[in-house]
């Protein structure tokens, strides 16, 4: 027997652990920066009208294009003022062949003038007539050279503003 001061060891075993998991972290993935460069692509848009485009979206229109648009604007400008005065200028003329009471009547003569060749209109007056009518014409010159031609084939007319 074994006294009180002995001890006896049992027969020891060794238990690995495995080592603790990492710390569970958040990371972020790296940040990358870059320094924005202005890049000038140059693109064709209508007009054969050049632009340069920045990488931050903002055209910038080159300095020779900027002389093309000033042209054009120029151009738009004139064609603007000489319509206006077109339209306050130009006075239409038609040739007046005959006024009729009966519409049957006006459409019979206004069928003679076309197999002669004519482009004869009937327009209906305020006070129920049938006027036949050439034209219109641009100028009063332009409306006398068909009369002229008319009177060559005794065809009787007047000239007068548009109706």
């Amino acid at each position: 027997m074994l006294s009180k001061n002995q001890v006896t060891s049992a027969p020891t075993k060794t238990i690995e652990t495995p080592p603790p998991p990492p710390p569970a972290t958040t990371t972020k993935p790296p940040v990358i920066t870059t320094t924005p460069t202005t890049v000038a692509q140059p693109t064709t848009t209508d007009k054969n009208t050049a632009v340069k485009t920045t990488t931050d979206n903002k055209a910038v229109v080159a300095a020779d294009q900027e002389d093309l648009i000033a042209v054009e604007i120029q151009k738009l400008d004139a064609n603007k003022a000489s319509a206006t005065t077109k339209t306050t200028a130009t006075a239409n003329y038609i040739v007046q062949l005959g006024v009729f009471k009966n519409h049957a009547t006006a459409d019979q003569f206004k069928a003679q003038l076309v197999m002669q060749g004519y482009e004869a209109k009937i327009k209906t007056t305020k006070k129920n007539l049938y006027r036949v009518w050439l034209g219109p014409y641009p100028t009063l010159a332009a409306a006398k050279d068909q009369q002229h031609a008319l009177e060559e084939n005794h065809i009787k007319s007047r000239i007068s503003k548009e109706l």
